[in-house]
């Protein structure tokens, strides 16, 4: 059976998708000594001094990079952006006061703003967490409903796999997600299943991709 997917699916390296798995949020966090208390704080302070506010990054490209990007061109402000091996050197960066602020996966921040070492400002999450019900999401600063700042994981195949051996992967994959265990193990790396079949997740990565190529465009 010849695939159906639509154009807008096939844009990930010739692979189609077959279903979402699970969404980590990510979350805007600064130094508890950090003298910026609120998201708002961090804007005008990005307003009032251009370029002067630091940020780090897991390297150029990154989504740590290109979200805070995004957001800065949302509020029409400047940042300065600096580069790290990964997103643990990144953290450490912050909690040291080397830079300003960093947008981080929530998992790898947690235990740092449970310790009380950052503070966070801002989550990516599509709704406030039950366990940090003070911190507003992304959405609200930015007034913009419905928009999220996350990493997520999902099943891709190749380009021109049968219609139905995707439908079938596709459902397979929602059955697991089911299981009471398979949810908890995900849940417990700070992820959250959020199933998606082949055609709704083919739209997510469409939209992202002219997402990110707008971002990169404002950038040049």
């Amino acid at each position: 059976m010849k695939s159906t997917l639509t154009p807008s699916a096939r844009i990930i390296c010739g692979l189609s998708p077959v279903a979402r798995i699970a969404v980590v949020p990510l979350v805007v966090v600064t130094s508890a000594k950090s003298p910026y208390k609120t998201f708002d704080e961090l804007v005008a302070a990005m307003r009032q001094n251009p370029a002067k506010v630091r940020y780090a990054t897991s390297g150029k490209g990154t989504v740590s990079h290109l979200e805070v990007e995004l957001v800065n061109h949302h509020f029409k402000v400047q940042a300065q952006d600096h580069a790290y091996p990964s997103d643990t050197d990144a953290l450490a960066a912050t909690v040291a006061g080397e830079v300003d602020f960093v947008l981080a996966s929530y998992p790898l921040a947690e235990r740092q703003i449970n310790s009380g070492a950052l503070r966070a400002l801002a989550l990516g999450s599509s709704a406030r967490l039950a366990t940090r019900p003070e911190v507003p999401t992304l959405a609200e600063v930015m007034r913009r409903p419905g928009y999220e700042a996350s990493a997520w994981f999902g099943m891709l195949a190749p380009r021109g796999l049968p219609v139905d051996v995707i439908t079938r992967l596709e459902e397979e994959v929602e059955l697991e997600l089911e299981v009471p265990e398979v949810r908890e193990k995900i849940e417990r790396v700070g992820a959250r299943p959020a199933f998606l079949r082949s055609a709704p997740f083919g739209g997510q990565l469409g939209y992202e991709y002219r997402k990110w190529a707008l971002v990169t465009k404002a950038m040049q």
